[in-house]
């Protein structure tokens, strides 16, 4: 194993723990919280939709302000029409995607390939320690914002 290789794992076992350590007292104030619908809403719209079941076709962005009710119909019967043709082509092209990583993935030599995986890894607990750490920035200020509301009479 390389020097490189040894310091790239030591730099990924700091930034787990370092994730662990910024993302356990959030999970753990979090279960002591009741939750509040606001909180729920907010987080709803700045995390990824939640899957459902039966997909329903969404205005074109900017629609909703400037369509009559009757077009508005008229774009979510059209929306609708097309939604199983480009959910199958999504899925289509989610596998060719797949495939071709795939591909290029086995070009690489095993070293390079765990080499590769430790940069991922990387970059996804980078990822997860900047999102928690904007998630506790947001949720003090609504803390905050909070009490200087209920301060106020």
């Amino acid at each position: 194993m390389s020097k490189q290789t040894k310091q790239r794992g030591v730099v990924l076992s700091c930034l787990l723990a370092l994730v662990a350590i910024v993302l356990l007292p959030t999970i753990a104030i979090r279960a002591q919280e009741p939750e509040s619908k606001s909180s729920t809403a907010q987080r709803r719209t700045t995390n990824k939709p939640v899957v459902e079941a039966e997909k329903k076709p969404r205005m074109p962005a900017h629609f909703n302000k400037v369509v009559s009710p009757k077009q508005r119909e008229k774009v979510l019967a059209i929306l609708e029409e097309y939604l199983p043709q480009i959910e199958q082509k999504r899925a289509e092209l989610k596998a060719l995607v797949d495939q071709r990583d795939k591909a290029v993935f086995g070009v690489l030599t095993p070293e390079q390939q765990r080499e590769v995986e430790e940069l991922r890894a990387e970059s996804r607990a980078s990822r997860a320690a900047t999102l928690a750490a904007n998630r506790r920035k947001r949720e003090q200020a609504e803390a905050k914002a909070s009490e200087s509301a209920d301060a106020k009479p």
